[in-house]
């Protein structure tokens, strides 16, 4: 299937963290991203609204952007109260490890911020969005191991040895995101 996103609605991540709440979503760890989305003045609003939003309302899609296979798009559809569209780019080698995140935990944080602001200090900014299974998973893995093999040649181990330390890693990041945080007892605060 293909997704047609307008380029003026295509921010990409220009800063990355983690959010671990106990009593929230299962005391999973959820990767947080921040967008500088400049003028548009939807996704601001969208973010205010989103806790009164009934589920269902939201469309997500995982996407390959064409001419550029080191990057992998969220697209965001918002149907109801208002309608809005943008997606969120990824650039592989530098994102493996939230995109990771965001397919394990089923969900993220997406903060705004202006480039140059780290992710801890735009918390307050944001929004927590469950992303559902979208059959990514398999596709996804076979990326994410390509993406290490070539991140472990440039660092300079061998074809062979790239492979064995990439499924390592791999397998390595996968269970830090499956980490669950124990139930406290008290209420979330986001």
């Amino acid at each position: 299937m293909r997704i047609r996103v307008n380029k003026d609605e295509v921010y990409t991540v220009i800063a990355d963290g983690i959010l671990s709440i106990p009593n929230f979503a299962d005391g999973r760890l959820i990767p947080g991203i921040l967008i500088d989305v400049k003028d548009n003045l939807k996704i601001p609003e969208i973010i205010k609204l989103h806790d009164s939003l009934p589920p269902g309302d939201v469309e997500y899609h995982w996407a390959k952007k064409t001419f550029h296979p080191e990057s992998l798009l969220l697209k965001i559809n918002y149907k109801a109260p208002m309608q809005a569209q943008f997606a969120i780019e990824f650039l592989i080698p530098r994102r493996f490890a939230v995109i990771e995140g965001i397919i394990q935990s089923r969900s993220v944080y997406l903060a705004l911020g202006k480039e140059g602001d780290k992710f801890s200090d735009n918390i307050d900014n944001g929004m927590v969005f469950e992303v559902p299974d979208m059959g990514i998973d398999k596709d996804w893995e076979k990326v994410l191991i390509r993406t290490l093999i070539k991140k472990n040649r440039k660092e300079g181990y061998n074809k062979r040895d790239s492979v064995i330390v990439a499924r390592e890693q791999a397998k390595i990041l996968k269970e830090r995101w499956r980490f669950r945080r124990p139930f406290n007892g008290r209420s979330p605060t986001i």
